[in-house]
């Protein structure tokens, strides 16, 4: 009798997990999203003027990544990429440093300075193995956002949003569409 009932109230919380998880509703196209750095960013947009978001060029963590077909003929020299720097000044220098050598050489590199801004953090997450990260809050704990890649980088992506009646609950970009699907880029 207890495993007939158990089995039950086990049906139960299936079917009950299976329909608050079911996908009824209206798919619609809520608007566009442009991509021009390949990534995109999930994020309540008070954040970005609240202070934890760190605007490009201000943050304290200076370093230069330097990446390309030739860039470990330049290792010798400069040492591993990315390479830590003690702050903007020290980080612009090596970086034209590395440039002029590549210029001279004739080598296929391509140099980023990074100040450990949200953006630079972004880019981090869009180029690691799963293509996506978590960003904090200057305290360190998570919530501040969602950055990820794109798979085919810059173009016009359709967001689509799920309607339960006339409630948003759900959005959606699909990042799969080949480039000859995407909406084309405004003029």
């Amino acid at each position: 009798m207890k495993s007939s009932c158990l089995q039950t109230l086990l049906l139960v919380v299936v079917a009950a997990i299976a329909t608050s998880c079911s996908s009824s509703g209206t798919w619609e196209q809520i608007g566009v999203v442009g991509v021009d750095s390949g990534q995109l960013v999930l994020l309540d947009p008070a954040y970005i003027e609240g202070g934890d978001w760190v605007p490009e060029g201000q943050g304290q963590e200076w370093r230069v990544r330097y990446w390309g077909r030739d860039a470990a003929r330049l290792a010798p020299d400069f040492g591993e990429s990315p390479i830590e720097c003690s702050d903007a000044g020290t980080a612009m220098a090596l970086e034209a440093r590395i440039k002029e050598r590549a210029r001279q050489q004739d080598l296929a590199v391509f140099t980023w300075a990074q100040s450990g801004s949200s953006y630079d953090k972004c880019a981090e997450f869009s180029e690691s193995a799963r293509q996506a990260g978590q960003l904090n809050f200057a305290a360190g704990h998570p919530g501040l956002g969602v950055a990820f890649a794109t798979v085919h980088g810059d173009g016009i992506y359709p967001v689509m949003g799920r309607y339960d009646g006339d409630l948003l609950v759900e959005v959606r970009i699909d990042l799969r569409l080949d480039p000859e699907q995407r909406l084309p880029a405004a003029p």
